[in-house]
């Protein structure tokens, strides 16, 4: 299992909970005419400060319109009451976790959580949460590092299961 700049839950905090609850407000927004004002504004404050992000807006904006608001907003919905603490610590598989340590979406700390709890290696980059279009050839470097690295934990533990 290979996790990157992601949470082991999403509503651990009084803050995460009001901020899923702020999305029946984003609903309001989707389904408005000021939607694409709205979409360009988010876009930019998400990519602010990453200049180079700004050749892939036009398209990240087409993406996000292309998607249904409903089904957005149902996704959401699911995401505020995942939680994983449970059974994730007992999946037991060969894991390895990317922390973006300067990721302004998703707290390291949460991803250290989830880190830990699947017991997994961890690879660091000083990067924030959109670094596949603002750090490409550092975030596909360590995603081949980390798929060797499990591809190996899988076969070593297939090769003692077969001799024992």
């Amino acid at each position: 299992m290979i996790v990157q700049a992601t949470s082991l839950e999403w509503l651990a905090s009084r803050l995460d909970r009001i901020r899923w609850k702020g999305l029946r407000l984003l609903g309001f927004g989707l389904r408005s005419r000021f939607y694409p004002k709205l979409l360009q504004l988010g876009v930019a404050r998400a990519t602010h400060g990453f200049p180079d992000a700004e050749r892939w807006l036009p398209w990240f904006q087409a993406e996000v319109r292309r998607n249904d608001p409903i089904g957005v907003l149902e996704a959401g919905w699911s995401l505020s009451s995942y939680d994983a603490r449970g059974w994730a610590p007992k999946l037991g598989l060969p894991a390895a976790s990317l922390i973006t340590t300067a990721d302004r979406l998703v707290k390291p700390a949460k991803q250290r959580a989830l880190a830990d709890a699947l017991d997994a290696r961890v690879w660091e980059l000083p990067v924030d949460h959109l670094c596949t279009l603002t750090d490409g050839p550092d975030y596909a470097r360590v995603t081949i590092e980390q798929l060797d690295h499990v591809v190996a934990a899988v076969r070593e533990r297939q090769a003692s299961t077969a001799a024992g």
